[in-house]
């Protein structure tokens, strides 16, 4: 069976999120060397032409927790813009209000560029549980975990709600607590690929695995 490439996906009119490696050399606030840079923009121009709203995440250096201006990636996004030749918007870091608001103005056929993950969430521990009814078919939940350095717990519900159920905590919560709040998600549906209450229930069965692995 062939490997199957981006160029196989239908990503017209969707936002295509894309892990880079962008964690390149810097000194004096340019970049000097930018075959990393280079070496994406191929997929980058494929997803673009194929009509996706391409949104790219990386990170810079190690800043053992901490926001150090020397490693954002603006110089980075600089440098990317020149090799596109285009007029990108950037953001900051992967987590809040603008990156969110600057998500949904994307369309199609445009990027954003040199959003940031924070050393918070790499150093985290993750875990992914997914089900499909049919074997080739799309998923009827994806279920994702992250406990932080701190403790702090972040449980979501994808593919399963009508849009994404994010649930945070201090701590992992309890057995009792998770399904309570899993039950009360808002937005399960029912199609072809599951009923809303079986999506109700494989996410309060998956996340609870979830929950005990990262526990």
């Amino acid at each position: 069976m062939d490997k199957l490439t981006i160029r196989d996906a239908d990503v017209a009119g969707k936002r295509v999120f894309v892990r880079v490696d962008f964690n390149v050399p810097l000194a004096d606030g340019k970049v000097t060397d930018d075959s990393r840079i280079r070496a994406a923009i191929p997929t980058i121009v494929a997803l673009l032409q194929a009509g996706a709203a391409v949104i790219l995440a990386s990170h810079l250096g190690r800043p053992d927790g901490k926001v150090q201006d020397s490693l954002r990636l603006r110089p980075v996004g600089q440098r990317l813009t020149q090799l596109l030749r285009r007029n990108v918007p950037v953001t900051g870091d992967a987590l809040g209000i603008g990156t969110e608001d600057a998500v949904r103005r994307l369309r199609p056929g445009e990027v954003l560029r040199a959003l940031e993950l924070p050393a918070h969430a790499l150093g985290a521990r993750t875990a992914l549980r997914k089900i499909a009814l049919a074997e080739l078919g799309r998923s009827g939940a994806v279920l994702t975990g992250r406990v932080d350095a701190g403790g702090a717990a972040v449980l979501t519900v994808t593919a399963a709600t009508l849009r994404p159920t994010v649930l945070r905590y201090p701590a992992l919560p309890t057995a009792a607590q998770l399904r309570a709040d899993v039950d009360a998600a808002a937005g399960y549906y029912t199609d072809p690929l599951g009923s809303a209450d079986w999506r109700r229930q494989v996410s309060g069965v998956l996340l609870e695995e979830i929950r005990q692995e990262l526990a």
